[in-house]
């Protein structure tokens, strides 16, 4: 979504499932929607700043954290990497909560389908493991 020039990106990733769920009843996501139950415009307005924000900061630490590098390792061992977070961390647009309050009706809907689809795509990816086991031939491992 763009908001002010910005790209904003929304990514429901465990860390901000955990965000969200500090806000629904007995802290568990599957209760969100209770979160919007005999709630005002206002009140409503401010989950969604809230689930923005979690899910903007969600899909920036994701790609970081594993998006594809947009130059090769820098030398310098810890300090060169921390220095590539760094400049890559400065190229992803943040959400400000407070803009949402500048917001026509229609951009609040936008902004809203976009984090209902974020939250939903999340909610519907799942990991797979496989176990690994140790296979011995005998004597001490």
């Amino acid at each position: 979504m763009i908001i002010k020039g910005k790209d904003i990106r929304f990514e429901l990733t465990v860390g901000a499932a955990n965000e969200i769920e500090q806000i629904c009843p007995g802290k568990d996501i599957r209760r969100l929607g209770e979160v919007f139950e005999n709630k005002t415009y206002a009140e409503m307005i401010d989950v969604i700043a809230f689930m923005a924000k979690a899910m903007n900061k969600g899909y920036i630490v994701n790609q970081i954290m594993f998006g594809e590098p947009e130059q090769e390792e820098p030398a310098g061992g810890i300090r060169g990497a921390l220095k590539k977070l760094f400049r890559k961390r400065k190229k992803f647009d943040e959400f400000d909560p407070s803009e949402i309050y500048a917001f026509s009706r229609d951009q609040i809907a936008e902004l809203q389908a976009e984090i209902i689809e974020a939250y939903g795509t999340g909610v519907k990816q799942s990991v797979k493991t496989e176990s690994k086991k140790k296979e011995t031939t005998g004597g001490i491992v």
